[in-house]
């Protein structure tokens, strides 16, 4: 997943004006997961400790879910006395989401394939292996069906977008029907349903990584970020900030003891995948408060506000779909055998590579939001949050 909240969604006449530390810990999210993708343990041989560790970046998703649980939920609240509210927000969403998922799935299934029955190029052709267990079922990935299980090579990172999918799906009805004191006791409930799901797989022996990528088994860390919404719009945001700090002390010293302890995370772990994920959202929902509501002049936010980690937040989505796409051109165009030649060490060449990628990711991300993203975000202009007008508004 991926946090595809775009500032512009923010309704800065009704509720929160964009936060920029926001931005910043969307930006540590999207870095932590391609750390996890990109550090590639599978090519290059590596301590196990440090495996483990790098492995942890997967969290970085869960941070994505609770980010977007809080700005969406935050953003429905906003939205709920204005006018084509339901117009409004799936246009704004589809504008954000589609043509870029889409444009990807166009091109990897359809254009290059294709293509590669007319020119014969080493990587046109890789590109076309790699995906071709994929086409004869890509009808899942066009309907967001993905992470209901299977083998998606190049697009396995693709099944959080299919749960934020479905929370965009869903959220809003629920949201714009009942009052907030309502929407508190259904996300408790969210949470519950999503904690007995994960138990449920455990215990019939379903295959354990279904539990972490089924849509019900996620939507706690949604919820979560949901709760932590409604409360800062109760109390305000600085309430919300002291009210999470000195939890979100207590989850950090408990996450740097377990990484001491046992050099990581691991996401197929029973104790990780059933109490663990509620227990990480609910830490990162203490840091999204505390982000959210702590002034500028702290050096927490001054990190967050650095312009190069802002800017990671701000192409964050399309460096999410991007990252895991260009390991197989990386690995052609920087063999492992020559980096391991270059550098004499495989730690040294695996983070070389790892660093190359991320770099072209943005890169590439950058240049789809100038030549590409931003043309179809600026029309969102045609689907702003309006009040509602009523009786005696003569300008309706």
């Amino acid at each position: 997943m991926s946090a595809t909240v775009h500032p512009d969604d923010v309704c800065v006449e009704h509720g929160w004006k964009h936060l920029p530390a926001l931005d910043g810990l969307r930006g540590l999210a999207v870095l932590m997961v391609m750390v996890h993708h990109l550090f590639l343990t599978k090519v290059y041989v590596t301590p196990g400790r440090l495996e483990q560790f790098v492995h942890t970046g997967w969290i970085g998703v869960d941070l994505f879910f609770v980010l977007s649980g809080f700005l969406i939920t935050g953003i429905l609240i906003d939205a709920k006395s204005t006018k084509n509210r339901y117009r409004n927000f799936y246009m704004r969403r589809v504008l954000r989401i589609f043509p870029l998922y889409y444009g990807v799935l166009f091109l990897f299934l359809i254009a290059i394939p294709t293509a590669s029955t007319f020119i014969n190029t080493p990587l046109l052709k890789q590109l076309t292996a790699e995906v071709s267990d994929v086409i004869p079922i890509q009808w899942r990935l066009w309907l967001y069906l993905q992470n209901f299980g299977g083998q998606w090579t190049i697009f396995n990172h693709f099944w959080s977008l299919a749960v934020e999918e479905h929370f965009y799906l869903l959220w809003p009805w629920v949201v714009f029907t009942f009052s907030q004191r309502t929407l508190l006791r259904i996300c408790w409930a969210v949470i519950g349903v999503a904690f007995a799901s994960r138990l449920a797989w455990i215990t019939y022996d379903i295959p354990i990584g279904s539990a972490y990528i089924f849509t019900l088994c996620r939507f706690d860390a949604l919820a979560i970020g949901g709760m932590t919404a409604i409360y800062g719009r109760r109390n305000g945001l600085v309430s919300l900030a002291k009210a999470a700090k000195v939890p979100m002390i207590f989850a950090i010293a408990t996450f740097a003891a377990v990484v001491m302890v046992y050099g990581g995370l691991s996401n197929r772990s029973i104790w990780v995948l059933v109490p663990g994920l509620s227990l990480i959202a609910a830490g990162f929902a203490m840091l999204v408060g505390y982000s959210a509501g702590t002034g500028a002049g702290t050096l927490w936010v001054w990190f967050l506000t650095r312009p190069w980690l802002m800017a990671c937040g701000k192409y964050s989505y399309a460096a999410y779909v991007f990252h895991r796409i260009l390991i197989r051109p990386t690995l052609i165009i920087m063999p492992p055998v020559k980096m391991r030649s270059l550098f004499g060490s495989d730690i040294v060449a695996a983070t070389f590579t790892m660093l190359v990628a991320i770099i072209a990711t943005f890169v590439l991300a950058r240049l789809s939001w100038m030549f590409y993203e931003r043309s179809f975000l600026r029309l969102k202009s045609h689907f702003e949050y309006r009040p509602q007008t009523t009786a005696n508004d003569n300008t309706a």
